[in-house]
């Protein structure tokens, strides 16, 4: 990493500087004038000498700078001013718990991770190794940990014990996630379960070892840690990190586990398209309307997927409103298109099976990269390989990016319909990801919305970081930096099982975060001393149709008739997307704590999947809660049920 070179060395002793008493008139006989004044000129000049050999002497030790000597004290000098690489709210470290010292961003990407700091004003990304950005690689050896790109150089010679692509498996659940097995299918290290969770599992030094992702994870982030202690002089303990927006509660909270593992207080969580429109200083266009609300579109291409946000900004103030996206499209697939188009057409007219040949298809993969920079400032390039031939045109080329780009519209037209947007509304769009491939998409995309340039304010590769960084810096107590307020959004219904097997909404979908909703509830028999509390999440108005999100008991209630006692459930769903419920007896006060990380949320597909069930089933659902509305209290009473207390005039709902 780019560091500050220090170096110790001693510090001279102060010296105090000599100094002279009026010299009293000498006992052994008076002296004349003409003496006198000859030793007051001379003693003056030898102080004055003196004086101005320590202030030299202090200065030489101080780099140019004057500063109080001590007896027997040392420091460090720096060699190279220590302001061009700090920033200056990162002094006075940790004095209070809202002082956080110096904050780190931090990008965890797919396949690599970058570190920014601010320096006067401004972002540096942080090189380590020689580079800008880490590979998310892990290798365990019998020697040691090996990170960065010394773990990737282990993919080859050391596949089993080389862990990579993390990202994809943290705070996922067997359970819930039938997905998470696929991906877990094409890693080539072995992952296992225990207590429903993907657990690493390695072999180095004889023995077998069992590693979590979040530890992984840690492991990449202690060596930007490292690097950040010794580039700012002093210990960084806080960080800012961006995150994928469709990360649930259990991914982010896991998240924020590897950085505590870490030595680093994830301080904030800020959703990968929100710190893009940062970057591009979206939220500080001057408002000239009473309503200037405007809306962005963000368009992540990631090296293996695709993530599309549609998100609000007025008055400094972001809102995600819809987000979708696609695992198993990407970046990659456009350097991909030609490789596919050139081998299905030189197997047309050969029946050498190129697949087969591993040799072969290497060399093709190299012209295939070589053809694709000639197009670019030619009308044509040849592709040859073993007697072989095929031409390829710049128009060709561009019908195979538009072929793939295609594949992405339904998810553009879905984040759109969920936003209740139209292409028209859009004033911004914000295309992130590997410069190379979001260049061959971007004439689509602005295509696509008739024409609306993508932002350039900054490179593609740089936008998630730099509003990272933006945001460290508000954490340091930059004033100069503009707040800005980032909100995501509730993407399916929050809510408790009630009497009978009714969903009682608690935080409703599409909630703002942070948000703070309360419901009150009541027994439903005569000394009941329990509450079983189950926490769903969905659309439909019976939690047999919906998720089961995690299970809290509120015990040793105080024995009174059905329905006296009066217990006050608060949801607490923070800017992270992190659940906190709380229950508190109102007649004891006693409380009891559910910290979600039980149950992961769903997939795009499956949110889609089960918002469109609700809706088919809405008609017959309401005849159902009617019939219940009917017999509410009626029979069939579970013996730790409860029942949501009304306020005076409100229908019973579900």
């Amino acid at each position: 990493m780019t560091t500050v070179k220090i170096t110790s060395r001693d510090r001279q002793r102060g010296q105090q500087p000599p100094t002279g008493k009026k010299p009293e008139d000498s006992k052994d006989g008076p002296q004349s004038k003409s003496v006198w004044y000859i030793l007051l000129a001379i003693l003056g000049i030898l102080v004055a000498v003196c004086i101005a050999l320590l202030l030299n002497l202090q200065k030489d030790h101080s780099d140019g700078k004057l500063v109080p000597s001590k007896p027997d004290d040392s420091s460090m000098a720096q060699e190279v001013d220590i302001k061009q690489k700090t920033n200056p709210y990162c002094g006075n470290a940790y004095e209070d718990e809202w002082d956080y010292g110096c904050v780190l961003a931090i990008e965890i990407g797919e396949t690599y991770s970058k570190i920014g700091t601010s320096v006067n004003d401004s972002m540096e990304v942080s090189v380590i190794d020689g580079q800008p950005a880490v590979p998310n690689y892990v290798a365990y050896t019998d020697r040691g940990i090996l990170v960065g790109q010394e773990a990737k150089d282990q993919a080859q010679i050391n596949p089993k014990n080389t862990i990579f692509d993390v990202r994809s498996i943290i705070g996922r659940r067997f359970s819930t996630d039938p997905s998470l097995q696929r991906d877990i299918d094409s890693l080539p290290f072995e992952v296992v379960i225990q207590e429903d969770k993907p657990i690493i599992k390695v072999h180095t030094n004889g023995q077998d070892k069992f590693i979590t992702p979040e530890e992984v994870q840690a492991t990449v982030l202690k060596k930007f840690k490292v690097a950040a202690n010794e580039y700012y002089g002093q210990e960084v303990r806080s960080t800012v990190v961006t995150v994928p927006a469709y990360f649930d509660e259990n991914q982010r909270q896991a998240t924020k586990d590897a950085g505590l593992i870490a030595g680093l207080n994830v301080i904030r969580l800020v959703n990968e398209p929100t710190a893009a429109a940062i970057a591009h200083n979206i939220d500080r266009r001057e408002c000239t309307t009473y309503d200037c609300e405007e809306f962005i579109i963000v368009y992540d291409l990631g090296e293996k997927r695709l993530d599309i946000t549609v998100s609000s900004i007025e008055m400094g103030v972001f809102e995600i409103l819809a987000k979708a996206g696609d695992r198993f499209f990407g970046g990659q697939n456009f350097d991909d298109s030609l490789l596919h188009h050139v081998v299905g057409e030189l197997q047309k007219s050969s029946d050498v099976r190129l697949e087969n040949n591993l040799g072969a298809f290497e060399k093709l993969k190299e012209e295939v990269v070589k053809a694709e920079e000639t197009l670019s400032a030619n009308t044509s390039a040849v592709i040859e390989l073993e007697g072989m031939s095929l031409t390829i045109t710049p128009e060709q080329l561009q019908r195979l990016h538009k072929s793939i780009f295609d594949q992405s519209v339904t998810h553009l037209q879905t984040v759109l319909k969920e936003a209740k947007l139209q292409k028209g509304n859009i004033s911004h769009v914000i295309l992130t990801g590997n410069t190379t491939q979001v260049a061959k998409l971007q004439p689509f995309l602005e295509a696509f919305f008739n024409g609306t340039k993508v932002s350039s304010v900054v490179p593609s590769e740089q936008a998630v970081l730099r509003g990272a960084v933006m945001q460290a810096e508000i954490f340091m107590g930059d004033t100069g930096t503009d707040w800005v307020g980032a909100f995501d959004i509730s993407v399916l219904s929050l809510g408790i099982e009630t009497n009978g097997g009714l969903f009682k909404v608690v935080v409703p979908r599409n909630t703002m975060m942070p948000t703070r909703s309360v419901v009150n509830v009541t027994t439903v028999n005569d000394n009941q001393s329990k509450i079983v509390l189950n926490i769903f999440e969905g659309q439909r108005p019976f939690v047999a149709n919906n998720k089961l999100f995690g299970t809290f008991n509120i015990t040793d209630l105080p024995l009174r008739p059905a329905g006296e006692l009066t217990i006050e459930i608060t949801f607490d769903l923070d800017a992270n997307g992190v659940l906190r419920a709380v229950a508190r007896d109102l007649e004891n006060g006693k409380k009891t704590v559910f910290e979600s990380s039980i149950q992961p949320r769903l997939s795009y597909e499956d949110i889609d999947s089960i918002i469109v069930d609700a809706e088919k089933h809405a008609e017959e659902d309401d005849k159902k809660r009617a019939v219940m509305n009917e017999n509410f209290l009626g029979g069939g009473r579970d013996e730790f049920g409860v029942v949501v207390v009304r306020q005076e005039g409100e229908m019973p709902r579900g």
